[in-house]
């Protein structure tokens, strides 16, 4: 008579990652990297004076004239709008990253003229969200992932 087959398994490391991948993949952090990525590229474009899609904005004739004494350029008259652009708190979580792509323009009521365009000024669309957002998010998290389990 043969004996029975014992097989041990010593799963503590596989739980260790199972459980640093799960903290990747909480929801508050998923939330607060996409809207980190967002913030980040949002502001980048706005120095660059380009729209979400990476056109270019319509040059104002007051930047023109500022660069021409080497001052600042589009939407860049007092920094007012740039320093407004923030990350946005006190949504639902569900909300977050809707929210990220719709930057709160603080004490700068202006801002959605710019923003929308009006009968007198053309829109230059600083806040938004662009598909190399998305999928540098999704690069992201895929890459901790990845560096969770060891395979990255």
């Amino acid at each position: 008579m043969s004996n029975p087959l014992t097989i041990e398994i010593d799963a503590s490391q596989l739980e260790g990652v199972l459980a640093t991948v799960a903290q990747v993949l909480d929801k508050d952090n998923v939330l607060d990297e996409a809207a980190s990525i967002i913030l980040n590229h949002t502001r980048a474009r706005y120095l660059q004076e380009l729209n979400p899609d990476s056109q270019p904005w319509i040059p104002s004739q007051a930047a023109i004239t500022r660069r021409r004494a080497g001052g600042t350029g589009t939407l860049f008259d007092t920094g007012a709008l740039w320093r407004s652009i923030q990350e946005p708190s006190g949504h639902p979580d569900s909300e977050r990253i809707i929210a990220a792509g719709a930057y709160s323009a603080k004490g700068v009521e202006y801002g959605q003229f710019h923003q929308y365009g009006t009968k007198y000024l053309p829109i230059r669309e600083f806040m938004g969200v662009a598909d190399s957002d998305i999928e540098l998010f999704e690069a992201s998290i895929m890459n901790k992932v990845a560096e969770a389990l060891g395979v990255g």
